[in-house]
Formats: C-alpha cells, structure tokens, sequence
C-alpha cells in the first residue's frame, strides 16, 4: 500500500496521549468545573450511540472526555448565568460561541480518531451522516432555534447542548471513517491532512 504524497506532522490533532492530553481530562475538567453536577450531565448520560460496544475503546474514551469537557462549558455557563439564559436564543448564542474553541479542538480530534481507529462501516452498517463540511454551523444554528427543546429541568438543558454539540464530532469521525475505508479499498495510504481536506473540515490547520 503506497503512502500518500500529502503525508505530514499530525500533531496538531491532539490525539490522546499528545500534548499531555491523557484520558481522563475531560471528567477532571467537569469536576474541577462543576463538582456538583458530575453525576448529572456526565458521559454516564450521554445517548446510547456515543456509548456503543461498536466504537473502538479508544473512540469511546476519547468521546467520553469530549462530553465532560463540553458539559463542564455548559454547566459553568448555566451556573454563572442561570438557566433561564440558556432558554433564550441570544443565550444560547453566546453559549456557542464560547464553545468554539473547544469544538473545533474536539473536530480536529475526532478527525484523528476517524484516522487512527476507523469505526468498521460494514458493522455500523452503513450510517448516513450528511455533510460535515458545514455541519458544524448548521448544528450551531439548530440549538440556537431550537427553543422547543430547552425547556424542563436545568440537567436536561445542560445534556440536550452538549447532545447537540457532540453530534456533530460523532458525524466527523463516522465521515472520516468512511473515507478511510474508501482510500483502503483503492490501496491507498491518505494522510490526516488529507482526510480532513476531504471531508471539508479545517482540521488541519494549527490552532
């Protein structure tokens, strides 16, 4: 299998284990952030999907610290401004935006993984994902508008955003998987930076 010409440094993805990015960083973060809450919002309940036997270990751990890391966001947004705020748009709106530094490290990472651990398409069974290159901004403006959905308890505020945020990692990696798969199939070797180019994401540009 013949390397790809576009081969370059990864380490601006910030897989696990670079950059002093150990698992477990994401429930140090939501403790150290919202010590009260961690057994509210954490990983424990995110949607079955993220969880999933399916996912590689290291997938499913990496997801695990991206969700407590972006609950940690969301809880310590809620915390400081209430979650009336959160049931506004222009809330939510300012909520986003905070988050967009860490969710364009998070695409990047699950870029990686898709990299790295491609999910096997053959047992995911194929899974539709639609467009990644816009995906982020379309999922931004969908949990802006999405007023219908942020109402009940302040926990189910707080797990509804990151839900949102963190489908659209979950798209990114199962659409860098699928590349991977194709590039394998013609017997070739892509790059990440490749990859990424690909799928229409910026992941590979430095921070």
């Amino acid at each position: 299998m013949a390397d790809d010409p576009a081969s370059g440094d990864t380490s601006d993805l910030e897989l696990p284990g670079r950059h002093g990015l150990t698992p477990g960083w994401g429930r140090e973060r939501l403790m150290a952030t919202a010590p009260g809450q961690v057994t509210e919002v954490g990983f424990e309940h995110a949607p079955a999907l993220f969880r999933s036997d399916r996912l590689p270990d290291e997938v499913r751990e990496a997801f695990a610290d991206l969700w407590d890391a972006t609950a940690a966001e969301v809880a310590d947004f809620v915390n400081v401004h209430g979650a009336e705020r959160l049931r506004t748009r222009a809330g939510r709106r300012a909520l986003w935006k905070r988050l967009e530094v860490l969710l364009a490290r998070a695409q990047r990472l699950s870029i990686g993984l898709g990299h790295a651990y491609p999910l096997d398409m053959g047992r995911w069974g194929h899974r539709t994902v639609g467009v990644v290159g816009s995906g982020g901004v379309a999922a931004g403006e969908q949990v802006i508008a999405g007023a219908g959905v942020f109402t009940g308890p302040t926990t189910a505020l707080i797990i509804t955003f990151v839900g949102a945020a963190m489908t659209e990692m979950l798209e990114v990696y199962v659409a860098t998987s699928a590349r991977v798969e194709r590039y394998r199939f013609a017997a070739r070797a892509p790059s990440v930076q490749t990859i990424a180019a690909d799928i229409g994401t910026q992941g590979s540009g430095p921070d």
